[in-house]
């Protein structure tokens, strides 16, 4: 699991620094951009479709709804960077529950 969450923590902080270099430049939306090229709105597609598919995840491994729900909620407004964090704080618990899973046990 040390490999991994390094990887994690590693992503999170180059996300986070894309962000705060982003939020920099100012917060211009071009919302014309989701009806004048298809892929972005394909792109956006993907990116709530991975929000969604991780709230599964979370829903099915914590053992609370608000403890869920507190993780899931932010996931949507705020994306990979919950993500991220989530993970680095549960890989201890979700690696051995997949690698269960993937024995049949």
């Amino acid at each position: 699991m040390g490999v991994a969450k390094i990887i994690v923590a590693i992503g999170a902080v180059v996300f986070l620094g894309i962000t705060a270099w982003s939020f920099s430049t100012g917060v211009p939306v071009d919302w014309a951009a989701f009806t004048a090229d298809p892929w972005v709105a394909l792109a956006m597609a993907d990116l709530y479709l991975g929000f969604v598919l991780l709230a599964v995840m979370i829903a099915l491994l914590e053992r609370s709804p608000v403890r869920a729900a507190l993780w899931i909620i932010p996931l949507f407004f705020v994306g990979n960077l919950v993500a991220a964090v989530y993970l680095l704080l549960n890989l201890n618990r979700i690696g051995p529950a997949l690698k269960r899973a993937r024995e049949g046990v």
